[in-house]
């Protein structure tokens, strides 16, 4: 984990809690806010090397999109080994992309990528990861995007996504978040940052549940869908593009 200041952004009381954005404060604790907010993230972010590696092949080109500090690039190059990749890292944050650049200045065939993700034109590529990115796209630009990834795939190339997810009932989604925020609290948050958090999140992060993920998969041409990891209301899978590995 990329190293960073302890998460207390929401520790005081705050009159009207702006909305979240991926500002210079956030991306300063981002190391440490989503190991103690998102349930398995390091097991997620290490499997997605091992996912990548099995598709990624010397010469190709992987894009980590919504990068963040580059956690999950840091594994591919580990469970990639020797393989000469050419690794692109893509997030629309400034503060986010400029501490990625930095973490990987001495990597030459790492690219780090300012850029909003539905206006990139992605080079043709074996992998796409797409951790806990998607939940903050419109949801109407979702499947479109996806389209254009399952597009730029090469025969057999895997697309790995995790999300924050729905339930399928309101009565299963709000047991599902009273122990996301159980979770929290055991992480060391108050019931004061829990809640700011959150309302800082409406209408930011807009989950899709698990069978609209798959729905979404699927109508943008993805096969062999899979779900490799849950827990609570987190899920990560791994699709992939027909022919080849697939």
């Amino acid at each position: 984990m990329a190293s960073g200041s302890r998460d207390v952004l929401y520790a005081e009381p705050i009159d009207q809690v702006p909305s979240f954005e991926f500002n210079e404060a956030v991306s300063d604790v981002f190391g440490d806010m989503i190991r103690r907010s998102v349930p398995g993230y390091d097991t997620v972010m290490r499997t997605t090397g091992v996912l990548v590696a099995e598709v990624a092949d010397d010469g190709d080109t992987v894009y980590d999109l919504g990068c963040s500090l580059g956690e999950a690039a840091h594994f591919v190059l580990a469970a990639c080994g020797d393989k000469a990749l050419r690794l692109v890292l893509v997030d629309s944050s400034e503060p986010m992309i400029a501490r990625a650049q930095e973490r990987f200045s001495a990597e030459p065939n790492i690219t780090c990528v300012c850029a909003d993700l539905l206006q990139v034109e992605f080079d043709k590529a074996a992998a796409f990861i797409l951790n806990y990115t998607l939940q903050f796209i419109e949801p109407k630009a979702r499947t479109g995007l996806l389209g254009r990834l399952h597009e730029r795939l090469l025969p057999g190339g895997a697309l790995v996504l995790s999300e924050k997810v729905r339930l399928d009932t309101p009565t299963c989604d709000a047991r599902a978040v009273r122990r996301h925020h159980g979770f929290k609290r055991l992480m060391g948050y108050s019931d004061r940052e829990i809640e700011n958090k959150r309302e800082a999140l409406e209408d930011v992060l807009v989950p899709d549940t698990l069978a609209d993920v798959k729905s979404r998969l699927r109508q943008a041409g993805f096969v062999g869908i899979q779900v490799w990891f849950t827990c609570l209301n987190w899920a990560s899978l791994v699709a992939y593009k027909s022919g080849g590995h697939a």
